[in-house]
């Protein structure tokens, strides 16, 4: 539908990082995000459409667009001649298929990797889309496929529970009327003006003081080189940190006052300690959502940055985790540092043949495959799926199990580097650290090193 297009915002620096990346290689699906779920119920598309229009035009980012048409008195705001615009208003595109006839499966991995496969075209809001497989009367497959540029994993938190809120006040033929949602355009312009060049200077700084002599390459043993340019083919492993170990490790966190992220972290840096030696330096996400309102703001904020921890000596496991918290924590005050601007100040300039500043990521999240949740009158269930493609040499995603004590993890590597045995021996070596430190937390470096696998 045409829309007219009002009001203008400059590029914050993770979407001009990401504006980059998509001019590189256009179309990749390195930089969209995708949701599948399996929906329970009897799904009422009419509801559906228009529970998705209304969440969306709530949240500025999902009616932005970047646009080369850069009103007058907004060419500050240009990053290689492109700012964002608002739509007034946008229609979510939401695209139905009927599954076959003989059962709810059939077909189905087929038509979720066609539609993941979908563009996203920048210069055409909304980036966002929805695409929904009918399976049957009372259970259906909804696909939401966003570009990273309008979001990150905290908005679909956002935008679903408030998907569901609109649905349910459908149903129940009630008005859904909830507060005003924060303005991501208001935070881009904001953020425009404070990051001066003072500002960035003296967050480099510090990630200059933080990085002095570290490694300039953090990779693990690879079965090829690294080719001319990267391909981003990606290969999926899935695992699973069993209940028995996982109970175990839920307690040790209480016990040591640290989440499980800090926790899986400082096992994870364990791991990487036999290969990259003791200076140890590994990417991690952050929310980057430290400013008044920024947690319930649809938008790109999050971002990846690298963590040191020196493990030279051979320190006990809490010590270990110590050294984690210690670098997580004196990151925090820093995450906002632009990574295109972090990358020729620790680096100098980047390779295509490789991630800069680190190659190995681990990323925890609360919830995760085979989570379900209400959508409105309906009960959802996030289904596993695998990588489309891969920018860095080995990243790794773990969650809490819903049925048991457990953690679940995938893990997603390069294939122009990897062979899913080595990802498969890499893994096994992580879950016997996890096991061992289950077993004796005090135990030392050269103990939980010393594995049986590998």
């Amino acid at each position: 539908m045409a829309a007219e297009r009002v009001d203008v915002a400059p590029l914050t620096p993770t979407q001009q990082l990401l504006y980059c990346f998509e001019r590189a290689t256009p179309g990749t699906a390195a930089y969209r995000v995708e949701h599948v779920f399996r929906v329970r119920g009897a799904l009422d598309l009419v509801m559906l459409q228009a529970a998705l229009n209304r969440v969306a035009n709530r949240h500025d980012s999902l009616r932005a667009e970047f646009s080369a048409e850069v009103p007058r008195g907004a060419e500050g705001y240009q990053f290689l001649g492109v700012v964002q615009r608002y739509a007034a208003s946008v229609q979510v595109p939401l695209a139905v298929s009927d599954g076959p006839p003989n059962g709810p499966c059939e077909g189905e991995a087929a038509w979720i990797d066609a539609v993941l496969e979908t563009p996203i075209a920048l210069d055409s809001a909304p980036l966002l889309q929805a695409f929904v497989r009918r399976a049957s009367a009372d259970e259906a497959v909804l696909v939401l496929l966003a570009h990273h540029c309008v979001w990150d994993g905290w908005s679909a938190g956002l935008f679903l529970a408030e998907l569901g809120d609109a649905m349910t006040a459908a149903d129940a033929g009630t008005p859904w009327s909830p507060p005003p949602a924060p303005s991501f355009a208001e935070h881009a312009r904001r953020s425009h003006h404070e990051r001066t060049v003072q500002w960035l200077e003296e967050h480099l700084q510090w990630w200059r003081r933080r990085f002095e002599g570290a490694p300039s390459v953090s990779a693990l043993p690879r079965d090829r080189d690294y080719p001319p340019r990267q391909t981003y083919e990606a290969g999926t492993l899935w695992f699973e940190v069993p209940a028995s170990t996982g109970s175990t490790l839920r307690r040790l966190c209480s016990e040591l006052r640290a989440t499980p992220f800090m926790l899986l972290s400082a096992g994870f840096a364990v791991f990487l300690r036999r290969h990259l030696g003791p200076d140890v330096v590994w990417g991690t996400a952050f929310g980057n959502r430290d400013g008044e309102g920024l947690e319930r703001t649809v938008g790109d904020f999050a971002t990846a940055l690298p963590l040191r921890v020196d493990l030279s000596a051979d320190l006990t496991f809490r010590k270990v985790l110590s050294a984690v918290r210690t670098a997580v924590l004196e990151t925090l005050p820093h995450q906002g540092t632009p990574f295109h601007k972090l990358v020729p100040a620790l680096q100098g300039r980047s390779q295509s043949q490789r991630h800069p500043l680190f190659q190995v990521l681990m990323q925890y999240d609360r919830e995760g495959p085979g989570h379900r949740f209400p959508l409105g009158p309906l009960t959802a269930e996030e289904l596993p799926i695998d990588s489309r493609s891969c920018t860095l040499d080995l990243g790794v995603r773990m969650w809490e199990m819903a049925n048991d004590d457990g953690f679940g993890g995938r893990v997603e590597f390069r294939r122009d580097v990897f062979d899913a045995a080595t990802v498969e021996a890499l893994v096994a070596e992580y879950l016997e650290v996890l096991a061992r430190v289950a077993a004796d937390p005090k135990a030392k470096l050269s103990a939980l090193l010393d594995l049986t696998v590998g």
